[in-house]
């Protein structure tokens, strides 16, 4: 399973964030910043989602010297809830 980091781009500066995660066998599952899971059946559905709702690979940002090297995925994911305790996927497998 690959793992890729997302940032809202029409939230800038704010960080919203979208995790994608493509598993093995071709399913990628979307998680945005609500905590929503958005399952897609390949790479291509997946990608056309975060490009029509602003989202940029975090990798795609910016040169270190400008910034982007600061900016990091949250270490817990999915963000948590009201009234839920915080926990979730380390941010640790980024890819």
């Amino acid at each position: 399973m690959k793992t890729s980091w997302y940032l809202d781009t029409g939230a800038l500066p704010d960080h919203l964030w979208a995790r994608l995660r493509v598993h093995s066998d071709g399913p990628c599952e979307i998680v945005d910043a609500d905590g929503q899971s958005y399952w897609f059946p390949d790479l291509v559905a997946a990608s056309d989602w975060l490009q029509h709702d602003d989202y940029a690979l975090l990798a795609d940002l910016g040169a270190p010297e400008e910034g982007a090297a600061a900016v990091r995925p949250p270490a817990e994911w999915p963000p948590p809830t009201r009234g839920q305790d915080a926990g979730g996927d380390s941010a640790d497998d980024e890819a």
